[in-house]
C-alpha cells in the first residue's frame, strides 16, 4: 500500500510538472512538439547515489503510468537525466546543459540542498521550473519564484520534533550537513 501511495504522489507531481511545462513562460516561446521534455538533475553516482537512484525509480514508475494513459494533453513525457554526483558545480553544469542543449522548461532535482541552491539563480534567470524531491535547507523557500520542493524544510523538521527553537537557530546556520555533525549542535542536543 505504501508503494502505491508513493507512486500516486509521484504521478500527481509529474502530471503537475508537465502541465506547468506547458504554461511556463520559457516553454511558451518554443515551437509546438509532440512530447514534453523534463530534465532531472540527480545524484545517480557518488556518496548520495542511492537517493538519486531511488528518486529515478519513482520518476520512472510515474512516467510509465502517465505515458501509458496517453501522456499529458495528448503529449508523451520524456525525462532526460543528468548526474550531479551531489556536487553543486556538477548540478549547475547539468542544469545548463538541460536548458541550453535539451531545451527543457522543467527540471526535477537535486536531492542535495547545496546543489538546489547553486541551481536556483539559473532557473530564476531562465524562468525554468525546478522541483526538488529531497532538499531541506530553509533558504530554498526564499530562493525564487520558480523553485519548489516536496520535502519539508529543516526548520519544519526541528519544529515538528519539538526541539528548542533557539537551538534550532544554531542548527539552521548549517543545514548542509547532518544536524548533529556540528560540534555546537551536538553539545546543545546531547549535552557534551
Amino acid at each position: 500500500m505504501r508503494t502505491l501511495t508513493k507512486t500516486f504522489v509521484l504521478l500527481i507531481l509529474l502530471c503537475t510538472f508537465a502541465i506547468m511545462t506547458l504554461s511556463s513562460p520559457s516553454c511558451s516561446k518554443k515551437p509546438e512538439t509532440k512530447e514534453i521534455k523534463i530534465g532531472a538533475v540527480l545524484p545517480l553516482t557518488g556518496s548520495e547515489g542511492i537517493w538519486g537512484e531511488n528518486a529515478k525509480m519513482g520518476i520512472e514508475i510515474a512516467l510509465a503510468e502517465i505515458n501509458s494513459s496517453g501522456g499529458v494533453k495528448g503529449k508523451s513525457v520524456r525525462l532526460i537525466y543528468e548526474d550531479s554526483q551531489s556536487l553543486p558545480s556538477n548540478a549547475v553544469s547539468a542544469l545548463q546543459k538541460l536548458i541550453s542543449t535539451d531545451k527543457v522548461c522543467v527540471v526535477i532535482g537535486d536531492i542535495a540542498s547545496s546543489s538546489v541552491l547553486a541551481m536556483a539563480p539559473i532557473v530564476e534567470k531562465e524562468h525554468v521550473v525546478l522541483l526538488s524531491p529531497g532538499a531541506s535547507n530553509p533558504d530554498i523557500s526564499k530562493s525564487g519564484d520558480y523553485i519548489f520542493r516536496n520535502w519539508q524544510s529543516d526548520a519544519l523538521e526541528i519544529a515538528h520534533r519539538g526541539y528548542v527553537f533557539s537551538i534550532g537557530e544554531i542548527v539552521l546556520e548549517d543545514t548542509g550537513r547532518n544536524l548533529l555533525s556540528d560540534e555546537k549542535v551536538r553539545k546543545a542536543f546531547l549535552g557534551g
